[in-house]
């Protein structure tokens, strides 16, 4: 008896790794003054602000990580440029929409979509820009529409339904090509995380 508890248990433990596996975001994010973003992190994005919108700054607390965020609009598109705590560029984020994908990277990522899950409604896209070792010029060239420098992948929220019929709300990653990276439980805490 005691052996077969054991293999229902493991059983239903491992048998679908892809929810074992699954990562939860618990993010939140605070507005704070300029004056409590790091210095050196200005620095690098104070000359892309000067002719920009709407700019707010952000501490971010996700799961045990802290970033600042500065979000703004510039040329009609919105941005989110992620720092460390140290102030070291992390990525920039820029909104886009649906139907700004390529038809290949709109079908691959519809394809994995449609093949594991039985519903899907995609709630938010954002293009991710990183690099490691980013130079002042670099960031300005991506703010010129070059990209050629950066590692492209994209962040999407979709609400899903499972085959069970439970409802689950991730935040996808996908490479430049549509293809699955990984995805992550998104827990928003109310009305902390705030889009721009």
């Amino acid at each position: 008896m005691k052996l077969l508890a054991f293999l229902i248990i493991f059983l239903i433990v491992f048998s679908d790794n892809s929810i074992a596996q699954v990562s939860v975001k618990n993010e939140i994010e605070k507005q704070i003054d300029a004056e409590l973003f790091p210095q050196n992190a200005l620095a690098v994005i104070q000359s892309q602000l000067s002719n920009a919108k709407r700019i707010k700054y952000y501490i971010e607390v996700n799961n045990a990580d802290t970033s600042y965020e500065v979000k703004f609009k510039k040329n009609k598109s919105l941005y989110s440029v992620e720092f460390s705590r140290e102030g070291l560029f992390e990525d920039v984020e820029m909104l886009i929409a649906h139907k700004e994908f390529s038809n290949e990277i709109k079908s691959n990522i519809h394809k994995y979509l449609n093949d594991n899950f039985i519903k899907h409604k995609i709630k938010k896209i954002q293009v991710q820009y990183k690099h490691p070792s980013i130079t002042l010029e670099q960031l300005n060239s991506l703010f010129n529409e070059d990209t050629q420098n950066f590692n492209i992948s994209y962040e999407i929220e979709i609400a899903v339904k499972h085959e069970d019929g439970s409802p689950a709300m991730y935040e996808f990653h996908f490479d430049s090509l549509g293809q699955y990276i990984d995805k992550r439980i998104f827990k928003q805490q109310g009305d902390d995380n705030i889009l721009y």
